[in-house]
């Protein structure tokens, strides 16, 4: 019984750590989705405008960081607290390239658009270091 016992508990941490690793990675692809929509308008294949950005705190990311796992699990940690300001970025720069394209201010876009990769490319780094600290937490150590 003990045996059973240890094998269930390996198998919660174990799905309790896939299920947060999936959360992350389907917030992840949402903001890329934020970004493809960003690049279909500027290549002319879309007409999207920036109402189609939501702000960051709609966003599965922002969920997930404002009152979901993330915020539950992390909202003590420094690395957590640093990803609110370029994911801010990230959408705010995305509106603003929508914005600024549909103006015919083109090279404005542009820069936009390429503040929205940098921040982007941020919270991304930043991300993976706290999904390696919660690899080695839920690791237990």
């Amino acid at each position: 019984m003990d045996g059973l016992l240890e094998l269930a508990q390996i198998s919660s941490a174990t799905l309790e750590q896939a299920a947060f690793l999936a959360e992350i990675e389907l917030a992840n692809l949402e903001e890329l989705e934020i970004k493809l929509t960003v690049y279909q308008v500027l290549s002319g294949q879309s007409d999207q405008t920036s109402a189609a950005i939501p702000d960051e705190t709609e966003c599965r990311l922002g969920q997930w960081y404002y009152q979901g796992e993330g915020s539950r699990l992390f909202r003590r940690e420094g690395g957590f607290t640093a990803i609110e300001e370029p994911h801010r970025a990230v959408h705010r720069n995305a509106q603003a390239a929508l914005d600024a394209y549909w103006a015919g201010r083109y090279e404005e876009a542009i820069t936009a658009m390429e503040e929205m990769e940098r921040n982007n490319l941020d919270v991304m780094e930043r991300m993976r270091r706290l999904i390696t600290t919660a690899d080695r937490t839920m690791a237990g150590g």
